[in-house]
């Protein structure tokens, strides 16, 4: 299909592979939201476009992961009808609203993804992303001021640098055939490196990190040894909670942030009781603000907090069981999807990288919040989406593989 469509309309090709990369590009670089969207809006035109002159053009994602994304979205809106406030209704759409490009960004994959686009928009955000690092480092006001990302916070920052980063050592890879785009990622990838360590975030790091770990553990035995998919399942899931007893340990003992710790452990208290209170929709997607202090523990000192510092937490305390269950099929059959199809492709770098950003993402979200939060989400979601295309797509295009990626979808099915 791509042949064709590079054949029939070249122009419309190049507009989508582009807007792709302005996608990812300005997400990463800037701040606000005029690239990003603009790219976003270019693509979704080129893409009606296509389909319009070509039916046969439309590739929707297999229902394996767009159920468990409908149990998400639905769980979480309609946690926001049953408890009937109008604000947090407009709350819930508008977080659901940055989630499109998951499958905005799959059909653009099909249609017009290009990796080499891609890893480039990576080179180019990340080379904004460590410029900013730099400034900020040595004029801390102009950070504040600045029109570029990421924000000030160290616990929002190191979620805008520490996404990228495996797809920016995949690319250093990608692209070593072109030494300046080569060294401009490597340069770009150790200050970004330097900047995510002087954030001092546990949760960013340690996420970076688990992430990483699993990538080194998993990688080679798979592609030697074609590890099954049980068995690849089995080890990570053995990863991820060796990595879970390593956050506790480092948070208590490298950090040293006892007063933290304990601030922790507190919100938890109030989390829980929040739940406690309102079991089936919670308190509502954006009462924390206005509820927490009558949930807060007696010896809390941290009286203006907007969240309960954990994903899964701050969902049950805020959308109950209806929300948080959705948010938590979703989540695994995601990690088991992912599994799956680097199983099935384990050569596939981008798939790995995904991977590494997945576990980043949640790893992160159990000290902190990460994917509520706006930037990570529309990152998380638009990259899944994208890279799963572009999984598909070498299926695809891949004589040998025709019949993997039939059997893949019929499993999936």
């Amino acid at each position: 299909m791509k042949e064709d469509i590079i054949r029939r309309w070249p122009l419309l090709y190049r507009a989508g592979a582009l807007s792709m990369g302005g996608y990812v590009a300005f997400l990463l670089a800037f701040k606000g939201t005029a690239l990003y969207n603009f790219s976003l809006a270019i693509l979704i035109v080129c893409i009606l476009i296509l389909c319009y002159r070509n039916k046969d053009a439309l590739c929707l994602p297999n229902k394996f992961f767009m159920m468990p994304y409908g149990v998400f979205a639905g769980g979480l809106f309609l946690s926001s009808l049953v408890q009937g406030e109008l604000d947090n209704i407009k709350e819930v759409l508008h977080y659901l609203y940055l989630t499109l490009p998951l499958f905005i960004m799959y059909i653009g994959g099909r249609c017009f993804g290009r990796e080499d686009i891609i890893y480039r928009a990576f080179a180019f955000g990340g080379f904004v992303t460590s410029v900013v690092c730099v400034v900020a480092y040595f004029h801390p006001e102009a950070w504040m001021e600045g029109r570029f990302s990421p924000e000030s916070h160290p616990n929002v920052t190191v979620q805008l640098l520490a996404l990228p980063i495996p797809f920016l050592i995949m690319a250093c890879y990608r692209l070593k055939q072109s030494r300046l785009w080569c060294a401009l990622n490597i340069l770009s990838l150790t200050i970004i490196l330097a900047a995510v360590w002087l954030t001092r975030s546990r949760g960013g790091i340690a996420g970076l990190l688990a992430g990483g770990l699993t990538l080194l553990v998993l990688y080679y035995p798979v592609l030697k040894y074609r590890w099954s998919y049980k068995k690849t399942v089995a080890v990570s899931s053995l990863l991820a909670v060796v990595v879970s007893a390593l956050i506790v340990f480092i948070s208590a003992n490298v950090f040293d942030r006892a007063h933290s710790n304990q601030g922790r452990l507190y919100l938890m208290y109030a989390a829980v009781n929040m739940f406690k209170d309102h079991p089936v929709c919670g308190i509502g997607y954006d009462n924390w603000n206005r509820e927490y202090l009558n949930y807060i523990h007696p010896q809390s000192q941290e009286l203006h907090l907007t969240h309960a510092h954990n994903d899964l937490l701050n969902m049950l305390a805020t959308t109950g069981v209806l929300g948080a269950g959705g948010y938590v099929i979703f989540s695994v059959f995601m990690w088991l999807y992912l599994m799956k199809r680097i199983v099935r492709q384990p050569k596939e770098l981008m798939l790995w990288a995904m991977l590494w950003m997945y576990m980043s993402v949640y790893i992160h979200g159990m000290v902190d919040i990460s994917i509520q939060y706006n930037q990570s989400a529309k990152m998380l979601f638009g990259m899944l989406g994208l890279v799963l295309a572009l999984a598909d797509k070498r299926l695809e295009e891949t004589p040998t593989l025709e019949s993997n990626f039939q059997d893949l979808h019929d499993d999936a099915g």
